[in-house]
């Protein structure tokens, strides 16, 4: 997806500056303490374009489908919307507080971002105009586009809920409260599309990124450091597995082999990457690494797991996990 969204916006930024770059070798790196953005060729590692921001911008981007746009959060709270043909600001939304969590639908046409005042989750149009506030006595922890459910996936920092927020103007209806008869209707119903449909948890979660198809998501449980895999399309927690000492589970990755799902996740504080079986949380393998770890990463067409060192004498140090062998 990442290539896909890069090998475009290459073409539209400056195609006479980059004819010689490979288009899926480009990196975007943000600097000067979030003030500038740079264009990189990824192949000769030479900057293709720089442009000013016009807030100071953390944290990962979102594009629209075609890649012409991005949206930024800025660390005092601002979502900001640049046009990557005139390389300027187009739109703003306060969202308030911090860096705000949010998340671009993948049609581009919605764009979902944690509020302060009122708090909850607003729900804005391409063009960063708010469409519907919903509000929540709690803050919002992440936001997730699940592109293939056309929803956003929202974990609750305060509340032991998770909700699914649909932007497909068909959605079904969502029941409130208890339900007689779903094919009647006998019951309380409310529109299905920008509203949330809520899964009932133990624990408010912190740290949620997707799994699989979207339909699995896994985040880390408030009290306890405990990671949880909650699967939407039962609505109900599948697993529950130790992430003691990991920075949360946005710094590990996840494959599929022989009919199952694993995830592996370094430590911060120990040299040893941990892998999970997400079918039942259980274990599989602690594997000795160079160092503490901040990331694990890979993809589903190559065989290996990149993770890094960030402490002791490996700290400069890259290694490959065999998926198969589980070895270094």
């Amino acid at each position: 997806m990442w290539r896909a969204f890069l090998s475009s916006l290459l073409l539209v930024i400056a195609p006479a500056a980059i004819s010689q770059a490979d288009p899926l070798e480009v990196l975007f790196v943000v600097g000067d303490g979030g003030a500038s953005i740079t264009v990189f060729d990824g192949e000769r590692l030479a900057p293709v374009r720089r442009f000013a921001t016009q807030r100071s911008v953390t944290g990962p981007p979102r594009f629209t489908p075609d890649a012409r746009f991005v949206f930024f959060a800025s660390i005092d709270g601002w979502i900001v919307k640049y046009d990557l043909r005139t390389f300027s600001a187009v739109a703003e939304f306060r969202a308030g507080g911090e860096a705000p969590r949010f998340a671009v639908s993948h049609d581009g046409k919605h764009v979902a971002v944690s509020s302060e005042s009122p708090r909850g989750l607003a729900i804005l149009d391409a063009d960063l105009r708010p469409r519907k506030v919903l509000a929540s006595s709690s803050r919002v922890s992440g936001v997730l586009d699940a592109a293939r459910r056309r929803s956003f996936v929202v974990a609750l920092q305060d509340l032991p809920e998770l909700w699914e927020v649909s932007y497909d103007p068909k959605a079904e209806p969502i029941a409130e409260g208890v339900v007689h008869d779903f094919r009647l209707k006998e019951g309380t119903f409310v529109e299905g599309f920008l509203n949330p449909r809520r899964t009932k948890l133990e624990q408010p979660l912190d740290d949620v990124i997707f799994l699989a198809d979207g339909s699995l998501v896994v985040g880390m449980q408030r009290h306890g450091g405990a990671g949880l895999a909650v699967q939407l399309d039962i609505r109900r927690p599948i697993a529950v597995f130790d992430l003691a000492g990991s920075t949360g589970p946005a710094s590990g990755t996840t494959w599929s082999a022989k009919g199952r799902r694993f995830f592996a996740i370094p430590s911060a504080q120990q040299a040893v990457l941990t892998i999970v079986d997400l079918a039942d949380g259980k274990i599989v393998k602690r594997i000795a690494t160079a160092g503490p770890g901040s990331l694990a990463r890979s993809h589903e067409a190559t065989g290996n797991l990149w993770i890094d060192a960030t402490s002791g004498k490996a700290r400069d140090t890259l290694q490959l996990v065999d998926k198969d062998t589980l070895e270094v």
